[in-house]
Order: C-alpha cells, then sequence, then structure tokens
C-alpha cells in the first residue's frame, strides 16, 4: 500500500515537471512579446509548482522511509515468533527429559566398559608428504597384542606395545 502511494507521488511529480517545462517555454515567448505583467504572474505561478513538486519528493522519501520501517518490524516480529516456537520445545524437551537417569545409564555404561578391559585406542593417520599409505586410520585393541595392522601394502604400522 506504501509503494503505490510512493508511486502516486511520483506520478503527481512528473505531471509537476512536465508543466514547468510547459511554463518555462511559454515565458519565454511572453518575453520576446514584452508582456511583462502576464510574465511575472506565470513566474508566481512557477515558483509555487516548484515549491509543491518539492513538497512532493519529501513527501514522497518520508514515505519510503515509513515502508522501511514497516518491513523492520515485520522481520522482527517473525523472529521473536521463531523464538517463541524455539523456547516453547525447549521447554517441552526439557520436561520430558529426565537428566539423572541419562547420567545413571552414562555410568553404569562407563563402568561395563572398564569390566570388559577394552581399552580401545583410536590414532589419526596423517598422511605423509610421500603417501606412503592412504589408510585414515590406526587401530589397535590392546590385550598385549593382537595388533589391527593396515593391510595396505604399502603400510609398515604395527602395534608398538
Amino acid at each position: 500500500m506504501i509503494n503505490k502511494s510512493v508511486r502516486r507521488m511520483e506520478r503527481e511529480r512528473r505531471k509537476l515537471l512536465s508543466t514547468e517545462k510547459k511554463y518555462l517555454a511559454e515565458l519565454k515567448v511572453l518575453a520576446r512579446q514584452n508582456n511583462h505583467s502576464a510574465a511575472k504572474i506565470l513566474i508566481k505561478d512557477l515558483t509555487r509548482l516548484r515549491k509543491q513538486c518539492d513538497q512532493y519528493l519529501l513527501m514522497q522519501s518520508q514515505l519510503k522511509s515509513i515502508g522501511f520501517q514497516v518491513s523492520t518490524l515485520q522481520a522482527q516480529t517473525e523472529v521473536n515468533a521463531a523464538l517463541r516456537g524455539a523456547t516453547e520445545t525447549m521447554t517441552r524437551v526439557n520436561e520430558t527429559m529426565d537428566v539423572k537417569e541419562i547420567q545413571e545409564v552414562m555410568k553404569q555404561f562407563v563402568r561395563n566398559v572398564e569390566k570388559m578391559g577394552v581399552n580401545m585406542d583410536l590414532v589419526m593417520w596423517v598422511v605423509s608428504v610421500d603417501g606412503r599409505c592412504s589408510c585414515q586410520w590406526r587401530i589397535c585393541y590392546c590385550g598385549r597384542c593382537c595388533s589391527s595392522v593396515c593391510t595396505t601394502s604399502k603400510c609398515n604400522w604395527t602395534c608398538n606395545h
């Protein structure tokens, strides 16, 4: 709606500018004819017309400013609605989660891993510049020692235990 008003103001301003051109042409004709009294009246109309044109330009810029403010407020409203929805979701998740139960499960998992005596050691392989091996992981499940070795023919890695 605001953009429609801005376009209407622009049309009106263009009409005033075309009228101004007509007045200027008519003033030249009156000046050639030495009709100074009619030229004075036309000059007064021309100054009023220019002031009106400036006012239209001012109103047009004010309307654009209002339009930008409205779009900013709409964006803020949408962000607020999204945050409200995220807050409601987080509240529901917090209500359904039992933190103590999750902690107990994690403690029990750690105890079971320790009971099994599994010591997993993952070391990330950084491929050397000469590209001796294309494997990405060296894995040793050491129970002193079954050494899982890379099966790539160019790789010489073995467990150091």
